[in-house]
């Protein structure tokens, strides 16, 4: 029925501006708004309030519901003078009293965002392991010998691969049989291949993995039987699709090989989990997976003409859950009718029916027009719809305590507040500084991915959501992406936030400057989020355009439709230079955006292939001596072979490559005189017919760094102080920024002066 809501205070009573969805009686509206907000045993709203109410619009719902009936539907939907249907289609206001005001307060204390202050977001796992001192790769032998340096290194090509089969309801380790092994990681999936060589069954004559008192192995397999027929080997017997898989490359000082085995290569649940008592301590050792995922694939390859077999295992890290696990919402009114009955689901109080169908209770929460923060909707996603565990929940026993639970969702009573299956080592971390961002109950159809739901409640570039595997668990984090000059600046404020990548690992690079880049900003409110108010809240925030940008890099524009509200305005927060509350806000994401892209022209991207070095991973830094830069990394690829040759890489794709120095800033003691903004005029066109008027008395330090291109806050002031003088913009408004540029740091970049 109510598809968006925008909340206004233009001088008159407060109101929230509702859309349509589809024709519905005036009654029902009404009866169903007081329901919906808790109204009915308090003030509830009346049909003819309703009616009379105009909020800060001229029209009264009476006048604006009216004037959308034809001849016809005049006659048909009239009683009187008051119309008793509301079309679909259109905004109606209905007043925001104290008791719809309490219940918006529940989803946040502050929802005004600033974005200029951000900190770089790492969550709990990524700080443990980055700043434990047993970090880094087991082994390293140096040695000194008449004034030379040799320094050798030591590969501990101690791969780990366990895989719980679900034919044999066991965890088996099938280490000693890797032939080769690679995982792949973007910020949207990960995936794995291994190479294993046949085995007739895994009863092998080892001790494995302890090295000092290894018996070694012997794995003997036939091709053919007695009767000349092929011998299926022990992994098409029991390894298949959706099974559970784990990797580890080689052991970090960190780690530890206590294995506890039942017989043979079958490993003992209770050897899963990190030995950690209570789930606020940390260990003093680790067992750290490098991915965790489930099997797509199990590919048997026979070569009759060198006799040889291996077997090939392919599959995805649980973002696979995610894309792949579907909900097809079928509404229970079609279901609940015998006569009308079309489909058969059997048991209602199943996990797969409350997935499926759509109830009263799902509809209630996640379709109405309520404001609920990031992190609420994705714990009521995660609380209905993750309830397929692909594998049994008995298998992560040993988690204990530390097992993840059902978030608590105002209104949903769950008795068993344990995941299921998989779900059960997933957990989330959210970036404290997205609480401040919530959303509308339209998110579009509730059917589709999980994937597809997660990916409308984090809107890039605004916020981003991943998943990997840390740890032992596998971990989804929710942020604001660390783009920003604060954000930059921690993370090389403290070594335990990237990974140093020193000259002896090197084996490959291929960098190249990043040719993205736009001479034109602009942020809009979604319809989602502004209803009928939308184009007069865009206009008051121009578009910014970057004539210095457009000359040199091209005419390009970045384009953003906001998708996220903020409920300060509920609040009765205070406007900010005679701005509107949204608008400001839309404001300050459009800052963010300038600060974080302006900058990429100047910076690196490319390849890195290194020694195999696992403790990389997507989403985080790492910094390479070579040329003293900063990176940000996107892509890691590990690979080992096991064969005639013996081959371990690991291969990073990184981004936004930026010198040390000029993160920091560079200051030449040069001295510029200030120049003064209000005189510097630019044209529409490309070429700049600029004059400058130097203050005589003034003059400033240049000081030359990668957040020094663009003055934001100036530009803010700049914007302000339009509204203020009562230079109102409309859609096609922009403001000429050419003094926010500093020209001297655009130069001193572009002319790669710092080289």
């Amino acid at each position: 029925m109510i598809i968006h809501i925008y909340s206004q205070n233009n001088g008159s009573m407060k109101s929230v501006v509702i859309t349509i969805g589809e024709d519905i009686e005036v009654g029902t509206f009404v009866s169903k708004f007081n329901d919906d907000n808790g109204l009915t045993g308090g003030a509830p709203l009346t049909v003819k309030d309703f009616l009379d109410f105009t909020g800060s619009s001229n029209l009264t719902n009476r006048q604006k519901i009216v004037k959308t009936y034809t001849p016809e539907e005049q006659l048909k939907w009239m009683s009187g003078a008051d119309p008793t249907m509301i079309k679909a289609g259109i905004f109606v206001r209905v007043p925001l009293n104290k008791t719809m005001v309490e219940k918006q307060l529940i989803y946040g204390k502050n929802q005004y965002l600033k974005q200029d202050n951000f900190n770089a977001y790492f969550n709990e796992y990524q700080k443990i392991l980055q700043s434990s001192d047993g970090y880094y790769k087991l082994e390293s032998l140096i040695s000194h010998i008449d004034r030379v340096s040799i320094d050798a290194q030591v590969v501990n090509l101690n791969v780990r691969v366990w895989i719980y089969s679900k034919v044999l309801d066991e965890l088996i380790d099938v280490s000693p049989l890797v032939a080769a092994c690679n995982t792949s990681k973007n910020m949207a999936m990960g995936a794995f291949s291994i190479t294993l060589n046949p085995a007739k069954s895994l009863e092998f004559d080892v001790e494995y993995p302890t090295a000092v008192n290894q018996k070694g192995s012997v794995n003997t397999f036939n091709f053919t039987g007695n009767r000349d027929e092929l011998i299926a080997d022990y992994f098409e017997k029991y390894i298949q699709y959706n099974d559970l898989v784990f990797i580890r490359f080689e052991r970090l000082q960190v780690e530890k090989d206590d294995v506890g085995y039942e017989s043979g290569q079958v490993l003992k649940l209770s050897t899963l989990a990190n030995p950690i008592a209570d789930p606020n301590e940390n260990p003093s050792w680790y067992r750290v997976w490098d991915m965790m995922g489930l099997i797509d694939s199990v590919d048997v390859t026979t070569n009759f003409s060198y006799t040889d077999k291996s077997i090939s295992i392919k599959g995805r890290d649980f973002m696979k859950l995610l894309s792949e696990d579907g909900s097809y919402f079928y509404s229970y009114r079609f279901m609940s009718a015998s006569d009308n009955r079309f489909m058969w689901m059997g048991d209602e109080n199943s996990g797969v029916f409350k997935r499926n169908i759509l109830t009263g209770q799902f509809e209630q929460y996640f379709l109405n027009y309520s404001l609920k923060s990031i992190k609420e909707y994705l714990g009521f996603v995660v609380n209905r719809l993750s309830n397929l565990g692909i594998i049994s929940s008995n298998v992560f026993s040993s988690y204990g305590e530390r097992l993840s639970k059902l978030n608590k969702v105002e209104g949903i009573d769950d008795e068993n507040r344990n995941l299921k299956g998989v779900w059960s080592i997933i957990k989330f971390f959210f970036d404290e500084h997205i609480n401040d961002r919530v959303l509308s109950g339209d998110l579009g159809g509730a059917d589709g991915t999980l994937l597809e739901l997660f990916n409308r409640i984090c809107q890039p570039p605004f916020v981003e959501i991943f998943g990997d595997t840390w740890i032992d668990m596998f971990n989804f984090t929710v942020r604001q992406p660390p783009f920003t000059g604060e954000s930059i600046r921690s993370v090389i404020n403290d070594s335990a936030n990237y990974i140093t990548i020193e000259n002896k690992d090197l084996l490959n690079l291929t960098l190249g400057y990043d040719t993205t880049s736009y001479a034109w900003y602009q942020v809009t409110p979604s319809d989602t989020s502004t209803g009928e108010e939308g184009k007069t809240t865009a206009a008051n925030i121009p578009v910014v355009f970057l004539p210095q940008m457009a000359e040199v890099f091209g005419n390009k524009r970045l384009q953003i439709s906001d998708i996220y509200l903020y409920t300060g305005a509920l609040k009765g927060q205070e406007q900010i230079g005679d701005i509107d509350f949204i608008s400001q806000a839309i404001l300050n994401d459009l800052l963010f955006l300038i600060e974080s892209f302006v900058y990429l022209p100047f910076t690196r991207k490319g390849t890195i292939q290194i020694n195999g070095d696992r403790r990389i991973k997507v989403g985080t830094f790492i910094r390479l001596d070579a040329t003293d830069e900063l990176y940000y990394v996107t892509g890691v690829d590990n690979s080992l072979t096991i064969g005639s040759n013996i081959d371990r890489v690991t291969t990073i794709q990184v981004e936004r490559g930026m010198r040390w120095d000029l993160i920091k800033g560079v200051d030449t003691g040069e001295v510029r005189m200030a120049r003064n903004p209000r005189t510097n005029t630019v044209g529409l066109g490309f070429e700049r017919a600029r004059t400058t008027v130097i203050d005589q008395n003034k003059t400033v330090p240049v000081r030359y760094s990668y957040f020094n291109i663009v003055n934001t806050e100036e530009l803010r002031k700049s914007i302000l102080e339009n509204r203020r003088t009562g230079n109102a913009f409309n859609s096609s408004s922009m403001i000429k920024s050419d003094f926010n540029i500093n020209e001297d740091v655009f130069e001193y970049m572009l002319k790669r002066r710092y080289l």
